[in-house]
């Protein structure tokens, strides 16, 4: 029978589901070893503020729900609120980190 041990999770911190698996830095590995998987609402570029705004409060209100809470645990995701201007810097981040993966690795655009 196979044995499946976690050697690290790549994130910038332990997960509360998992504290006893080491992060990939924690593992001796840099910092670019970590790859958060992550969602968000992402909405045309136009979209007015009023309805950007809404959106995001009410996206964080619903994150507050305890049911929610439960839920999204049982699903092993753990949530990372964030204001729409670092969810902003956050997304722009993983775009130019992938990109730069992609270019060193000698992937072309298509």
């Amino acid at each position: 029978m196979a044995v499946l041990r976690r050697l690290a999770l790549s994130a910038h911190k332990r997960s509360e589901l998992m504290p006893e698996v080491l992060t990939t830095i924690e593992a001796g590995l840099s910092p670019q070893s970590v790859y958060t998987f992550y969602t968000g609402l992402y909405l045309p570029a136009k979209t007015p503020r009023d309805i950007v705004d809404k959106l995001h409060s009410e996206m964080t209100k619903a994150l507050q729900v305890p049911d929610v809470q439960a839920r999204l645990k049982t699903l092993g995701i753990e949530p990372m609120p964030m204001s729409v201007a670092e969810f902003d810097t956050f997304f722009r981040d993983e775009v130019n980190s992938t990109m730069a993966i992609a270019k060193a690795a000698g992937i072309k655009l298509e």
